[in-house]
């Protein structure tokens, strides 16, 4: 029986590691376009759906009534409990890193698993957030701290993430899905499975967990916001998840033989 000799094979992989060096900045590029669309996007709509006030105030009303119904009108109860300056001064500060979090996450998933799961997180954000866009659109939503009866926890202890530089234009009757949530659950799913620590798995669980207690804290999102945003962020996960887990692997076939071993010798086994 004949066997590949090892000139063959270094040569081939030698040549598969210089296509991947080679394609990295175009395939850099391509995602940080692609994202930077999906961002882009995402503000344009936030600031068209900006208008729509009155509609937004009466979608709270019909959100409250709902979570009255079903047990879940617990933001008020939350802000009561945990009513401590210090609380909600630390509850603003981590409403205020879920964008750099993402980014990180992106940044360093590209550089570990660039064909796998940053594919997925990557897919799995343009999914939920591109939803998301189009509920923004569609059903403006006032949150809690616009609302008698919640605190403002931003405006009275601070840092008010509507009051930072760039921030004039953004729209802030898009509770409707909490994309802080959807986001962070997508931060911990990534981790989660890209680790097999049980700190790191710990670390995805409280990133996801406290993310959704301080938006709730904070009043700027109803329970609802947060339990739909998580439901969109898991199924575009599993969804990316599975497209790209459907994919074929690439066969030595397609990886072009160098020159100076396309003849190779064969050894017998």
């Amino acid at each position: 029986m004949a066997a590949v000799s090892p000139q063959l094979q270094n040569g081939i992989l030698a040549r598969a590691r210089r296509r991947l060096s080679g394609s990295r900045p175009i395939d850099l590029a391509r995602n940080a376009a692609v994202l930077g669309l999906l961002w882009y996007a995402y503000s344009v709509v936030r600031t068209l759906s900006g208008d729509q006030v009155s509609s937004a105030f009466r979608n709270a009303g019909k959100v409250l009534t709902l979570q009255e119904r079903v047990g879940m009108d617990i933001e008020a109860g939350v802000q009561s409990v945990l009513g401590f300056s210090w609380l909600f001064r630390a509850a603003n500060w981590y409403y205020l890193v879920h964008f750099p979090v993402t980014v990180a996450a992106l940044v360093v998933t590209y550089a570990v698993s660039r064909n796998r799961q940053f594919v997925v997180l990557r897919n799995s954000l343009i999914g939920t957030t591109s939803v998301a866009v189009l509920v923004h659109a569609r059903y403006p939503l006032a949150p809690p701290r616009m609302l008698e009866g919640y605190l403002d926890s931003a405006l009275v202890f601070g840092p008010n993430p509507y009051m930072l530089p760039g921030s004039e234009a953004a729209n802030q009757y898009a509770a409707m899905p909490s994309m802080h949530v959807g986001w962070a659950v997508l931060v911990g799913l990534v981790l989660w499975n890209s680790t097999s620590g049980l700190r790191w798995k710990a670390l995805a669980v409280a990133h996801a967990s406290f993310t959704s207690l301080v938006v709730v804290l904070t009043a700027n999102h109803y329970v609802l916001d947060v339990i739909i945003g998580a439901a969109m962020a898991v199924l575009a996960w599993r969804v990316a998840k599975h497209i790209n887990g459907s994919k074929p692997a690439p066969s030595v076939q397609e990886i072009d033989v160098p020159a100076e071993v396309a003849q190779p010798e064969l050894v017998d086994a």
